[in-house]
């Protein structure tokens, strides 16, 4: 996938990720910041790639940071389970999944977060 490539590449000498979620103040912040930061102004639906995925074992998912997976926010009926669904995006903007998790092909060419360790 593109977008973890992408997030791999940032930072000073540390790797980046894909961003992983695990609590809901943490999904309300980044909720709020893609909204902030969003150029739709057509209101089709968009969405943003986040680290979670099931490529090595389908219902079994898990953060490309290999952080616990102990928080999740999916829209209902997500995940689908479909073989080709690897990965997950925070979909936008229908009234009941706004935000909530969908997993999708990752062929998808979508926006994503990253996240990297910060050290002072």
């Amino acid at each position: 996938m593109e977008a973890r490539q992408n997030c791999r590449s940032f930072g000073c000498g540390k790797f980046a990720y894909l961003a992983s979620i695990h609590s809901q103040e943490e999904q309300d912040y980044l909720d709020a910041l893609v909204k902030t930061y969003n150029d739709d102004t057509e209101g089709t639906n968009w969405h943003i790639w986040i680290g979670l995925h099931d490529e090595e074992d389908e219902g079994k998912f898990v953060w490309t940071d290999n952080s616990s997976v102990d928080f999740t926010s999916w829209a209902p009926g997500q995940p689908q389970g479909a073989a080709l669904e690897q990965g997950v995006v925070m979909w936008y903007p229908t009234a009941t999944d706004d935000g909530r998790w969908h997993d999708v092909s990752t062929t998808g060419s979508f926006k994503y977060i990253c996240m990297m360790p910060c050290s002072l």
